[in-house]
């Protein structure tokens, strides 16, 4: 069994940092592999006790807004396991929270966990995230896979789709108050 020492101070952190970072994408051995493992492990430890950045209060369409920007998950994908793009609309807008059903049905689905979904919301409802222009493009090869660049906003399609419900919405009460 490979243990590795516990991280203590920034300059343990910055080596072990520097170790990994030079082993990525060289062959190693099973036992190379799970010390790198467990340095990794150890390394998201102390960067979550120690930095501050790690700290940020997140809720629900945190998660589910970090999966469609990082394409862990497409917008079709979440909307059928959420119930439709309505129903979809309403949780990332912080209406309408999601059942027990559907949370598992979600963690079930894609790559998350039921904590990261299963949090009282953050802030009031409404557009914030949503309404956000889409993020910058990923274009820089080093951070980021090619499959990654120009990929489709999916907030400008759930804005679309919003405001052509809104139009439906307006014809159907201008059609009723014409009704005699």
């Amino acid at each position: 069994m490979v243990e590795v020492e516990p991280i203590t101070d920034d300059a343990t952190y910055k080596r072990v940092q520097t170790r990994l970072i030079a082993a990525m994408n060289k062959p190693r051995s099973a036992a190379e592999e799970e010390e790198l493992r467990l340095l990794g492990q150890e390394l998201s430890r102390y960067a979550q006790e120690r930095f501050q950045v790690n700290r940020i209060q997140t809720d629900g369409p945190d998660e589910i807004e970090f999966m469609l920007d990082q394409g862990i998950a497409t917008l079709h994908d979440l909307e059928e396991v959420i119930g439709g793009r309505e129903r979809f609309i309403e949780y990332m807008t912080r209406k309408r929270n999601l059942d027990p059903a559907t949370i598992d049905n979600v963690v079930a689905n894609f790559d998350t966990t039921r904590e990261s979904i299963d949090k009282p919301f953050r802030r009031p409802e409404g557009w914030q995230d949503i309404a956000k222009e889409m993020a910058e493009p990923c274009d820089n090869l080093e951070c980021c896979p090619p499959e990654w660049q120009n990929q489709h906003d999916w907030r400008a399609e759930l804005r679309e789709s919003a405001i052509n419900t809104d139009r439906q919405d307006t014809g159907r009460m201008l059609d009723a108050a014409q009704v005699p």
